[in-house]
């Protein structure tokens, strides 16, 4: 029991960081906009960048990590995660901002899809909606304190809410890699699609 709750703990953590970078630029990109000399379209195109391409690899994390476990694509999706963060803080070209909006639709959806599943394939079945509804309300906070944290960790410098997101992922990446087990035993992962020869 104190596994399973320590588990749900770092996995509620790893997203509220996660959500967190997403709400914090919202308060922010009008003025990194600004500052680039673009525009509301350019604005537009931004936001859209990170939505669209969570929406195209989003489900396909999924069935990743059903291929190579759970704890790697956790890893995989906070590097990304605190890349695009700190991509986006040293951003000196509007081109930047958009190579780090995709990096981070690309890569950090990874988290939501594989936490749901380390979830799903290790909690009982009565457990399982608890523990779920439990990241999806980690996930909402992150959303709802990011803008409020965003604008007021940026009174100074825009880049600084960025670079201590960066930290805070650096910090979920240990925690995953140090405290949370693999839940997904080698034995039990789906078989990797073999090559197809003519």
């Amino acid at each position: 029991m104190f596994a399973r709750n320590r588990n749900l703990l770092i996995l509620s953590f790893i997203l509220i960081v996660v959500m967190l970078g997403f709400g914090m630029v919202i308060p922010i990109f009008p003025f990194y906009i600004d500052r680039l000399g673009a525009g509301g379209s350019a604005l537009g195109l931004l936001v859209a960048t990170a939505a669209l391409t969570e929406f195209i690899f989003g489900p396909a994390w999924g069935s990743v990590s059903d291929r190579t476990g759970r704890k790697p694509i956790l890893i995989v999706g906070v590097i990304g995660y605190g890349l695009s963060l700190l991509l986006f803080g040293l951003s000196t070209q509007l081109w930047m901002l958009f190579a780090a909006r995709a990096l981070s639709g690309v890569l950090s959806s990874a988290t939501m899809s594989t936490a749901m599943a380390y979830i799903g394939g290790s909690t009982s079945q009565k457990e399982r909606g608890g523990g779920m509804g439990a990241l999806g309300a980690a996930a909402g906070l992150g959303v709802i304190l990011g803008p409020g944290i965003g604008g007021w960790l940026a009174g100074d410098s825009l880049s600084t809410p960025f670079f201590i997101g960066a930290g805070l992922s650096l910090v979920s990446v240990l925690m995953i890699g140090l405290l949370l087990p693999e839940t997904l035993p080698r034995e039990a992962r789906a078989p990797t699609r073999s090559k197809i020869r003519l």
